[in-house]
């Protein structure tokens, strides 16, 4: 239980402006590997505005701070260990890691993720 374990502590790391962290993601750089970036974050949002995933939740508040619309997906679920896939206009869509996407070759991938 974590009151009972807090009794141990002996250190608190806090950052370089000494507020404690508040243990929620952020989005750090965005690359659009597609000339149509715009449907793209539609889509994207519209995939991650209702999931509780904290990865998820980070990507849907910096899009909303974009001001970004959602597109309306339909059959949306949430695939363990992937990401979140459903259907926008007849397609099927998804948001979510890049071996889900064999896509952690590509250079810009690896840039990223380095």
């Amino acid at each position: 239980m974590t009151v009972e374990t807090a009794r141990n502590v002996s250190h608190v790391v806090s950052d370089k402006t000494h507020a404690h962290t508040r243990g929620e993601l952020s989005v750090a750089e965005v690359v659009y590997l597609s000339n149509k970036d715009g449907l793209a974050k539609s889509i994207t949002l519209g995939l991650t505005c209702d999931s509780k995933n904290p990865v998820s939740a980070a990507i849907s508040t910096y899009l909303k701070d974009k001001s970004v619309n959602a597109a309306k997906i339909g059959d949306s679920k949430s695939v363990t260990g992937k990401g979140l896939e459903g259907i926008f206009d007849g397609v099927n869509v998804r948001c979510g890691n890049t071996r889900w996407f064999l896509a952690e070759t590509l250079p810009e991938v690896q840039v990223l993720e380095s």
